[in-house]
């Protein structure tokens, strides 16, 4: 059976970065019967903190499912598009997936995950 549910994800921590519970990423997803993300696009998301504004700042995007990827647009800077591994996950409490790659990867851990209505 499939399910609507909202996903959201913290920043787990990575090498280069300690963990930042403060950065989440937000979504909403179609999850099937073996847990996993419908591959289709989904709208959300990411909140990151500005620390010289003292405020969370709301980046939207798309997450595609070809190329596996946060699709951020031009409002973002330099990086539109961050890949994922996302789909190829189970969409579980504690799952882990990537954000980006090579240096610039984040690593972020699903902390909830509750159905729409």
């Amino acid at each position: 059976m499939k399910k609507a549910m909202r996903i959201v994800a913290v920043h787990a921590g990575d090498i280069e970065d300690p963990q930042d519970e403060d950065w989440k990423i937000v979504f909403d997803g179609i999850i099937n019967e073996n847990d996993n993300l419908l591959k289709q696009w989904y709208f959300g998301y990411s909140l990151e903190p500005d620390e010289d504004l003292q405020i969370n700042q709301k980046w939207p995007f798309i997450l595609m499912n070809s190329p596996q990827g946060f699709e951020f647009g031009p409002g973002c800077g330099e990086e539109h598009f961050e890949s994922t591994n996302i789909f190829d996950k189970e969409i579980r409490i504690n799952t882990l997936f990537t954000r980006g790659k090579g240096p610039e990867e984040s690593t972020y851990r699903v902390i909830n995950i509750d159905p729409l209505t």
